[in-house]
């Protein structure tokens, strides 16, 4: 798909979704919320000195999906309340390399460990940013995506930015303090100062972005939602041994299927010869292609700390950047034969570095239900169809 092509796309339900994307009051105050939040942290993540949070709203589930405010076990100072709804707070921090930092988004979803069943109903996020509101990271979109039905796919996802278009002010110019316990002269201090935006306007023009997890999320691997490690053995293996592992092999071109060849070869050799290999029960294997017809090959390393891993497109970056000319078509696959869109740590690197134009060979699965073989088929598409980017998404809307 040509770059015009997928612009045209993205106009074209931009438009369509254009009533869905309309913030409405309620969204407008969470997001003023998450930016007292913001305000209220004592300090900035030591590496970007950009602060961001998530609030992640949510209901709890019992009895066959009957909301309950009572069979919570986290600890009364991390459940928040805001009215009847309940949300989690979480922050951004980077206290060393940059490969440990661990986002917003991702430590308030760890907190909902502690809650038997859940299902998030909204992520409203703010950050430092003033004019661009920042969607979810790629290892947040992949993390949020991997829960499950306690994450729908149309999950609301909102972000705003910081400043003002119409007045220029920002931060404590805009949002008041969290409330808290304060002097009769603070007090005093506090209710006599006005956030009001130029020309009488009671309301601030902030940028905002409005998405769902499934636009941030394109072609997740099929084992992505439901499947513990167990599951997504019996899937792969349920896969190769059907007759859907050779359907669509005469879709695919000659170097389509020698670079999926290659991958899940590499994946084998993975699963027999890793060091630690029995810790990690899929292994993963990749292949590319450049415009001058050379081919390079890696596999997934496993530790034993699984984010300590190196995926296996990820170890292929060395060779794609030091080739005169640029990767035509990537593919990376499981030693079943299933093919996996690159994984998040890929996405950004081949997103962010300039391969936007590169293809990826991908399972495409049914989101509502990937173990459904019949509906899975082999798509050839871009980086930039799975690593989208909010440019024609965003709006200038009132708080």
């Amino acid at each position: 798909m040509s770059e015009a092509i997928a612009s045209d796309n993205y106009q074209y339900k931009d438009q369509q979704e254009e009533q869905r994307q309309a913030l409405t009051a309620e969204d407008w105050e969470d997001s003023y919320l998450a930016h007292q939040y913001r305000l209220s942290l004592p300090s900035s993540p030591s590496q970007s000195n950009f602060r961001v949070i998530a609030l992640l709203f949510y209901k709890e589930l019992i009895d066959g999906g009957k909301d309950s405010q009572t069979t919570s076990h986290l600890p009364p100072w991390i459940k928040q309340m805001v009215g009847h709804r309940t949300f989690i707070v979480g922050t951004n921090d980077e206290p060393g390399y940059m490969g440990g930092s661990i986002c917003a988004e991702r430590a308030a979803m760890v907190q909902l460990r502690f809650v038997p069943a859940f299902k998030l109903t909204k992520v409203v996020i703010a950050t430092d940013c003033e004019t661009m509101p920042i969607s979810p990271g790629m290892l947040c979109r992949e993390f949020l995506a991997g829960h499950g039905e306690s994450v729908p796919w149309d999950l609301k996802v909102i972000s705003t930015g910081s400043m003002c278009l119409r007045c220029k002010k920002k931060d404590a110019e805009i949002f008041r303090k969290l409330p808290r316990a304060r002097t009769t002269k603070e007090s005093q201090t506090e209710e006599g100062r006005t956030y009001c935006c130029i020309n009488g306007h009671h309301d601030h023009s902030l940028v905002a972005l409005r998405t769902t997890i499934a636009d941030l999320y394109a072609y997740p691997s099929p084992y992505t939602r439901f499947l513990t490690a167990p599951q997504s053995v019996e899937l792969g293996t349920k896969y190769s041994e059907s007759p859907y592992s050779t359907r669509d092999l005469y879709s695919l071109d000659d170097t389509s299927k020698r670079l999926l060849e290659l991958a899940i070869e590499k994946a084998k050799q993975s699963a027999t010869k890793e060091a630690g290999h029995e810790n990690h029960p899929i292994h993963f294997g990749a292949a590319v292609i450049f415009e001058n017809q050379c081919i390079s090959t890696s596999h997934q390393c496993s530790a034993l700390e699984y984010g300590c891993s190196l995926d296996a497109i990820s170890q292929l970056a060395p060779c794609i950047q030091d080739e005169t000319c640029d990767p035509a078509l990537i593919v990376q696959a499981d030693q079943y034969g299933v093919v996996h869109a690159p994984f998040a740590p890929a996405r950004a690197f081949l997103s962010e570095h300039g391969y936007n134009k590169c293809r990826v060979l991908v399972h495409h699965t049914a989101l509502d239900d990937a173990t459904c073989l019949d509906r899975w088929n082999l798509k050839n598409v871009s980086v930039s169809e799975i690593a989208p980017t909010p440019p024609v998404w965003a709006s200038t809307c009132k708080i």
